[in-house]
């Protein structure tokens, strides 16, 4: 698999999405869409884009979806 342009803007309007700064989006939404998650780890795996928002989950909550732990 490789990723496109499009999956790295979906990882970051997704994780926006769930991230809790929304009010009435739940972080848990995407618990029923399986592909748009599978999106998300596959960008998640990208080394400089696991190291990049692991410091920034260090720096503030609103960042802890980008985390591949999260």
């Amino acid at each position: 698999d490789t990723q496109t342009l499009a999956d790295i803007y979906m990882f970051t309007t997704l994780n926006f999405l769930r991230s809790g700064f929304f009010d009435g989006i739940p972080s848990d939404f995407l618990g029923q869409y399986p592909k748009l998650n599978n999106i998300i780890a596959s960008v998640q795996k990208i080394p400089g884009v696991s190291e990049y928002y692991s410091e920034m989950a260090s720096k503030g909550p609103m960042y802890k979806p980008f985390q591949s732990d999260a």
